[in-house]
């Protein structure tokens, strides 16, 4: 025998055994994967559907509640019909309360009938499903939608303030005594500027909308911008006297005092004009005028007519104005000279004929202010308004007689009520006249300057008299 043959039965053996655990190697390689293939597929196929949280069959375990009501092994159909009327009766309780903090605290309701509410049953079931038994809660939220806006809106306008601007009030005035003073003087007061607040509507928003049924929020000043006025100062007053002869009949002191309450108080914002014909209305009985002494034909005579009297308050407000260096508009003599006033500082009014008419040519609002001193029987008149320009200080007027006219001769006329012979005067004989007023500007007591104002004629009238012609 060759002796080389112990060896190559040797190397032989090795090369199998080697192959052998090859081979069973790759088995069992691939017997593990076939094996883990297999054992998904049977799990697969071994999955139970009322396991799965997601289908609507699955049964919920034994021992849980949700919001304290046992739903062990009821379907999620089922816990829906048993809980929705519960969620629905939640939903129409359901209010919201905001407390809104600054100097007093207020709190205001929003309704749950008033937003749209969502609740999260759905999300609890399937919660529910998935981790077992146990007590679970649902909750019930509000959607960010418009009815949540107005409803926010609607608190805000409880909770908000509006800014409240400097104001320039008179005396009388609810506002001067409710509200913090700057300063004031005779017939004003001017308040101090109030701040406003407002909420953070988007911050509501949020919170509402994250579940929160009670909770406080800010309110955020809103400063008040607007500018300061300026106080009105007196720019001229002036009055007249009623306390002569017929001058205070009852019926003309009553038109009197009515026409200055129907003017006391009035505001003429700049650039704007002011009417005593409008502001005194019609005059008659029904509007509460009583028939007092005023010029007819020409002024020749006198007779009773409603509203007797008001060209007195024409004529002071003429004046008071004058002194204010206001702009004159329109503005009539009367057809004779007036015993309240000096010769061509008198303002007739005669319905729609005769009116007196002034500008407020100043930059800021007019305040007229007219009344009746009756135990001085006296017509007074105020105005105020921005102070004067530095040039000057005062204002002033005065009239100058330019032109007089002697009355022609009498005039007659027939009275049968007259015995023949016989002559009595009806009216005595008035001289003509003319005057030019002016206004006289004044700085630190001395004369600046005289500006000519209006030429005023009064027309002469005859004497009259009745001569008696008999019966016939």
């Amino acid at each position: 025998m060759d002796e080389r043959f112990p060896a190559i039965k040797a190397c032989a053996a090795i090369l199998l055994s080697t192959a052998a655990l090859l081979f069973l190697l790759v088995f069992s390689c691939c017997s593990g994967q076939n094996s883990d293939d297999i054992k998904q597929g049977a799990n697969a196929d071994t999955i139970i559907p009322g396991d799965d949280p997601t289908f609507e069959t699955a049964l919920f375990s034994s021992g849980t509640y949700i919001n304290s009501i046992d739903v062990s092994n009821m379907t999620k159909d089922a816990v829906r019909t048993l809980l929705s009327p519960k969620l629905e009766r939640a939903k129409s309780e359901y209010h919201i309360e905001i407390e809104f903090q600054q100097n007093d605290s207020s709190i205001c309701i929003i309704n749950g009938t008033d937003l749209t509410l969502k609740d999260d049953l759905e999300a609890v079931m399937s919660k529910a499903l998935e981790c077992g038994a146990g007590q679970y809660t649902t909750a019930i939220e509000p959607v960010d939608d418009i009815k949540l806006r107005n409803s926010i809106d609607s608190v805000a306008k409880i909770a908000e303030k509006t800014p409240v601007p400097a104001q320039i009030l008179t005396h009388s005035a609810a506002g001067c005594s409710e509200l913090p003073v700057l300063k004031k003087n005779a017939r004003f007061c001017l308040t101090a500027p109030v701040n406003g607040c407002q909420i953070d509507r988007d911050a509501a928003v949020k919170q509402i909308c994250s579940g929160e049924t009670r909770f406080s929020l800010p309110l955020h000043t809103v400063l008040c911008t607007d500018k300061i006025p300026e106080m009105p100062e007196l720019r001229a007053s002036f009055s007249t006297s009623f306390a002569a002869g017929s001058l205070c009949s009852e019926n003309r002191v009553h038109n009197i005092a009515k026409g200055a309450l129907l003017i006391d108080g009035s505001i003429v914002p700049a650039g704007q004009t002011f009417s005593c014909n409008d502001s005194l209305g019609v005059r008659s009985r029904e509007n509460g005028w009583l028939p007092a002494t005023a010029f007819a034909n020409g002024g020749a005579e006198t007779r009773q007519e409603y509203g007797g009297g008001i060209c007195q308050i024409s004529t002071t407000l003429y004046n008071a104005v004058l002194r204010s260096d206001l702009e004159i508009i329109a503005r009539s003599g009367h057809t004779r000279k007036v015993r309240y006033i000096g010769g061509g500082l008198d303002a007739a009014l005669s319905g729609k004929d005769k009116d007196f008419v002034f500008r407020n040519n100043t930059d800021s609002d007019i305040y007229v202010f007219m009344w009746v001193d009756e135990s001085q029987k006296t017509l007074c008149c105020e105005i105020y308004g921005c102070p004067f320009p530095s040039d000057f200080d005062r204002v002033d007027t005065v009239s100058e007689l330019t032109s007089s006219t002697p009355p022609s001769e009498p005039q007659f006329v027939l009275d049968s009520a007259l015995e023949p012979g016989e002559c009595v005067l009806k009216r005595k004989a008035i001289a003509g006249s003319t005057y030019q007023s002016y206004r006289v500007y004044s700085l630190n007591g001395e004369i600046i300057r005289r500006v000519p104002i209006d030429k005023t004629e009064y027309p002469m009238h005859p004497a009259l008299y009745a001569v008696g012609q008999g019966k016939s």
